[in-house]
This record gives structure tokens, sequence and C-alpha cells, in this order.
């Protein structure tokens, strides 16, 4: 686990996603067999970490799953162990086929063995400090031409929203920014602020302030607390990239 760690905290950019997927599709039928990769990576010894979707099921969202999402520490070394046992290779789901992230850095693969296991798997504050990080790096350009996946990405930050820690404390709350990270907060402040003229942080010009802060947070330039009724926030549009 200590191997995988930075790719939790959404440090470490060569760590894959891995998608598993039952081949009958039928919910009923394929439930108990949802985890059998994690099973049977975990039988050699190989560390898996369930993600996205089904890790917020996990933890109470009502969000529906799909792909099964893990994250491992060697991705070529976690997919031949799973084609050596009969899983098969796909192409990726049709939402998403053209998109880098999925077409290029994940591998996903089909079975219909049953069984059932719980896994272990990541704490919400990982995720989310993870997802808020992927959604920040995606460039401007990429913001317009990869759109779904942006919003994919902020869909999956939204649903973290709705959850609570496990001291039941919300996690829309301005309090819970001390579980992220420094840089991460001013997102956090932005969607737990509510407004009835309020946009929603997914859209371009929010993307570009967020991306903005962020940097100036993590070089001392600014320093992110709640938002307040009534008061001004700069709405900087204009984002000077880091190559």
């Amino acid at each position: 686990m200590e191997k995988i760690k930075p790719a939790l905290l959404g440090c470490n950019n060569s760590i894959k996603t891995h998608t598993f997927w039952p081949r009958n599709s039928d919910q009923n039928e394929y439930e108990d067999d949802r985890y059998a990769a994690c099973k049977l990576l975990a039988s050699i010894n190989v560390t898996s970490v369930i993600w996205l979707e089904d890790l917020l099921a996990l933890h109470g969202s009502k969000t529906a799953v799909w792909d099964l999402h893990l994250l491992v520490e060697d991705a070529c070394a976690a997919a031949k162990v799973l084609l050596d046992n009969g899983y098969k290779e796909t192409a990726p789901y049709c939402s998403f086929e053209d998109d880098p992230e999925f077409s290029e850095h994940a591998i996903r693969l089909t079975h219909n063995h049953s069984s059932t296991i719980v896994m272990q798997h990541a704490a919400k504050e990982c995720f989310l400090d993870s997802m808020i990080e992927s959604w920040i790096n995606i460039s401007a350009q990429d913001y317009d031409d990869r759109l779904r996946f942006a919003l994919y990405i902020g869909c999956l930050i939204g649903y973290c929203y709705y959850l609570q820690n496990s001291d039941g404390q919300l996690i829309k709350t301005h309090a819970y920014a001390e579980n992220l990270k420094p840089e991460h907060r001013e997102v956090h402040y932005d969607i737990t602020f509510e407004s009835r003229n309020k946009k929603s942080f997914t859209a371009t010009n929010r993307h570009a302030y967020h991306v903005r802060r962020s940097r100036e947070i993590r070089e001392g330039a600014f320093v992110p607390k709640p938002y307040e009724e009534g008061v001004f926030r700069t709405n900087l549009t204009t984002v000077l990239e880091q190559e």
C-alpha cells in the first residue's frame, strides 16, 4: 500500500488506472462478482485500490457504478496476471474511447468469473484531493477539447460533497477543508459556498480561476478562506499555464 500511496494523493502521474468488467452486464447477476479482480490480484500479493465510482459507493454515495477502476503499482504486471487467468482485453468504454486517459493510459478487460470479496479502500480525503488535483491539472486547451472528461472528474468531485467522514462530519462544510491539501481548499470553499447567483465550479472561467489560485497558494501568494456573501472574488480568467 505504501508503494502506491503517491497515486492516492494524486502526486504520481506514472500510476495507471485499470478497468475490469464482468462479461454479463445484468446488475443482479454480476453484483457478487464485482471485486473478483481484486481478490485475484491479492492472492498473489498484487495490491490494488478500488477507485472512482466504486470508491464513492463503498462510502455510501448513491452514484451508479459502471466499470470497476483499480489503481495498481505496476499496470502491465497486473494486467498480465488477469490476462493469464481468463480475462480478455477489450476497447475503452464508448463515451471515452477517444480520450487518452482511457484509450492510452488504461487497460480494460472482461471476464465472467464469479466470486465475492470486500476490499480495503482509500480514505475519502485522499480520493477528494486526488480528484481536485486531476481537475486542476487539466489545461485550458484540454478543458475545451476534452470537456466530457473534465466534467466527468468534476461530477466525481461533486458526489463527494454528499458524504460524511467516519466521524459523521459532512464533507460539504467549511471545516472539512482542514482535511485537504492547502492548494485544494479554494475549490472546496467554492463548492461549499451557497448563493443564488453562484456559478458551478466546473464552468470554464471558474476552472481557470482555480488553476491560478492553486498555483498562488503553493507559491505562498494567496491564502484560501471561506467565501462570504457579498464579498467580491476576483475573476481570474486569464491563466499563464506552466509548461
